[in-house]
């Protein structure tokens, strides 16, 4: 096996938020009453602060979720992804980034602003407001978190137990196998993720009247600069697709591609021409 666990390091990056939703049980027994409802036919749920409260800090979170997913592959624990020491230095200087300025809005926008969105729940649930729905500002603090979290790719080799021989042999292998099953996966995944954006030229400038935004380009620049920070195993073959779409694609100029139907029909040519290639390379299954 391919000695990954010198190349790369399992990454986590886990963000909470305060709830904005809370069950009112007697909202609810009221509605199941007046309407002669089954017990289990529904619950009332309020909103606890309104959207404009957690919404920053949710789209704050989304992109560093984002940022995590493109800079990463994926493993097979939940929770955890591959990252490449390559991709190592851009990674956690973003994620500190983001990180910072999770903290900074938290402050800022939520708990600076805590009377104001409770003052908005006061009057919107009127009778039914429940002052214990609302922690106070230090309780609430402690339910914003940003981290992130690493951990050795696992080996078999680092088993340290007394057993026979063929036990831990037996143990060696099946974690050596595991760790194999998973850069494969992630591999395929990278192969996938540079596919999709090259389907996507080939669908929208077959079609002469089709509209598409700048990112249409914009996601095969990103892909190909991204693929040599991630190319675990340096394949080769994926090396020299991303090379080719690099050159050939990835560096035009969409208003150009708008202003030319022929640019649009050989871009798209390209584009497919390229997938036909790429079926014959993918580590596993069709492009």
């Amino acid at each position: 096996m391919n000695d990954i666990t010198t190349k790369a390091v399992l990454v986590k990056l886990s963000i909470g938020l305060p709830g904005n939703t809370r069950k009112d049980k007697r909202l609810t027994d009221e509605m199941t009453a007046r309407h002669s409802l089954g017990a289990k036919a529904g619950r009332w749920l309020k909103q606890l602060y309104p959207q404009e409260a957690l919404e920053p800090l949710t789209k704050l979170s989304g992109e560093a979720r984002t940022f995590h997913y493109d800079h990463s592959l994926p493993w097979t624990d939940e929770g955890w992804r591959i990252l490449p020491t390559a991709a190592h230095g851009d990674y956690t200087e973003k994620l500190r980034e983001l990180r910072h300025q999770f903290e900074a809005l938290s402050e800022s926008h939520f708990i600076a602003r805590l009377p104001e969105w409770t003052a908005w729940a006061m009057q919107a649930h009127n009778g039914t407001f429940n002052p214990e729905d609302y922690p106070p500002a230090g309780a609430l603090r402690r339910k914003f978190s940003f981290s992130v979290d690493f951990q050795p790719i696992p080996s078999g080799s680092d088993f340290r137990v007394d057993l026979n021989s063929d036990d831990l042999a037996s143990m060696e292998a099946q974690v050596n196998a595991r760790v194999s099953d998973a850069i494969a996966a992630a591999q395929h995944d990278l192969w996938h993720r540079l596919a999709t954006p090259l389907k996507a030229v080939v669908e929208r400038l077959s079609q002469p009247e089709a509209t598409f935004r700048d990112s249409l380009i914009g996601n095969l620049r990103d892909i190909v600069s991204l693929i040599p920070k991630l190319n675990l195993t340096g394949d080769t073959a994926l090396e020299s697709f991303r090379a080719v779409v690099a050159k050939s694609l990835a560096s035009l100029a969409p208003q150009s591609l708008r202003d030319s139907s022929a640019s649009r029909r050989d871009a798209a040519a390209r584009a497919q021409d390229i997938l036909n290639q790429m079926q014959d390379y993918m580590p596993r299954g069709n492009v």
